[in-house]
This record gives structure tokens, C-alpha cells and sequence, in this order.
């Protein structure tokens, strides 16, 4: 199992995702928005977190080291 920082794109809660769990959705404990957590293909190493609310898609990166 390999722990990677993920940050909430709406209000900024930190945590620790398992990324062999990648592709996955959670709920931010702090705001409660729900997330659909992807691999970006086109880009090793980037993920595309996308709200199951409105669509919207943010990418981020799982920080070297940590992969």
C-alpha cells in the first residue's frame, strides 16, 4: 500500500489517499463534496479529480516519492 497527500480542490482538507485504490471515489470529511478520483493517461503521475456533484474537473499531482 503506498499513501500519497491529496488536497480537496473546494476547501483546501488534506488527507492521505491509498493509491492502489486509484480509480476510487470519497467523500471530503471536511465539506462533504464527493469525488471520482482517476489516473490521467495522457500524464504519469497526474490525477484527475473529478465533483460527482457538478462535473467539474481539477488535475493534481501525487508528489514524487510518494508513488
Amino acid at each position: 500500500m503506498v499513501k500519497a497527500g491529496i488536497e480537496c480542490p473546494i476547501c483546501g482538507n488534506q488527507g492521505k489517499l491509498d493509491t492502489t485504490m486509484i480509480p476510487c471515489t470519497m467523500e471530503c470529511p471536511k465539506c462533504g463534496n464527493d469525488w471520482r478520483i482517476t489516473w490521467n493517461e495522457e500524464r504519469p503521475g497526474q490525477i484527475l479529480i473529478t465533483n460527482l456533484s457538478t462535473g467539474t474537473q481539477y488535475k493534481g499531482w501525487i508528489p514524487a516519492g510518494q508513488l
